[in-house]
């Protein structure tokens, strides 16, 4: 074997993360010790010539790897990776994957460190039932599927099971892709006049077939990412509604969980209440608001205090 062509040999093995010793690639290349310090020796000074981001290191058992230095820092590696698995919404096999590519952006230090923080709730993690079919059952593919039909603006028809177990057939064109609670989800364009958008749970769909008819969206139904996402609650659509409440507790929940919300009335004495005004869509704002028990007083308008007191009544039905 050549010398060039060894030593790109030896040089993808590196990067294929082996650590092999002096003795491995003499036995591997049939060469002698002093031939592959050589080899080893050009490698190092390749990679600093060409001022490589990778360096060339030897541990203290003689093993030769490949070391690239930390594109991302601990912190935000730790970060993400508490993210992913108290989202839950990812099998064992694609948590580790994910996993795997945040370790290797790291230090052979910070993975080591990562390892401990985050090894027992990794080993204890409990996976969703997703509604994926056998063969379809990598929430990552469907995810890197419906990605491409937003970019491409591609109309679907598509199958869906709703939560009540009713099966559906929908053509839609999907504008986004959401992440909230558990699940992604995709909001779709229907055409529907009462309601354009709809939104359906990433796992849920099934036979999705791209159409070739275009689907134009008129400007007044134009989508905004930023506009639904600061007013869509637990993924869930309705009308926009502005309304106010009363709210027995912390200031800041409210201010979190509804962005560009108003405190009208602060709070005077510790055991007050503060007035909130805000503005989102009603049917995810209700259910944060039922949740929200006694704490809570819807203020107005007229139709969503009535909606409020039609949902509490009933709820004390069930206890009568």
């Amino acid at each position: 074997m050549k010398s060039t062509e060894r030593i790109t040999s030896i040089l993808i093995a590196l990067f294929e993360k082996e650590k092999p010793t002096v003795t491995d690639l003499t036995e591997r290349y049939e060469t002698t010790e002093r031939t592959i310090q050589r080899d080893l020796a050009t490698i190092r000074e390749m990679l600093i010539e060409q001022r490589s981001a990778v360096t060339l290191h030897k541990d203290h058992r003689g093993r030769y790897y490949i070391q690239n230095p930390a594109r991302i820092p601990i912190e935000e590696a730790l970060a993400l990776s508490k993210i992913v698995l108290s989202s839950r919404a990812f099998n064992k096999t694609e948590l580790n994957q994910i996993l795997t590519h945040l370790r290797s952006q790291l230090t052979a230090e910070s993975q080591n460190i990562l390892d401990r923080i985050i090894g027992s709730e990794n080993i204890q993690y409990h996976e969703l039932q997703h509604h994926l079919a056998p063969h379809d059952a990598s929430i990552l593919t469907r995810l890197n599927q419906f990605t491409h039909y937003v970019e491409e603006a591609q109309v679907l028809h598509f199958g869906y099971t709703r939560a009540d177990e009713v099966h559906e057939e929908q053509d839609g064109l999907p504008v986004a892709i959401s992440f909230n609670l558990f699940y992604f989800y995709v909001w779709l364009y229907t055409e529907r006049k009462d309601r354009p958008y709809s939104i359906y749970r990433l796992d849920r769909f099934d036979n999705v077939k791209p159409l070739k008819r275009k689907i134009t969206i008129p400007y007044r139904d134009r989508w905004d990412d930023g506009q639904f996402s600061v007013k869509s609650f637990q993924m869930f659509t309705g009308r926009d509604v502005t309304f106010r409440f009363e709210f027995w507790g912390l200031p800041e929940v409210p201010s979190d969980r509804l962005a560009h919300a108003k405190i009208i009335k602060p709070k005077a004495f510790p055991e007050d209440s503060v007035i909130v005004e805000a503005s989102a869509l009603d049917n995810g704002v209700m259910m944060w608001l039922l949740g929200e028990g006694a704490s809570v007083k819807v203020l107005s308008p007229p139709s969503f205090v009535a909606r409020f007191k039609a949902e509490v009544a009933k709820m004390q039905a069930h206890y009568q």
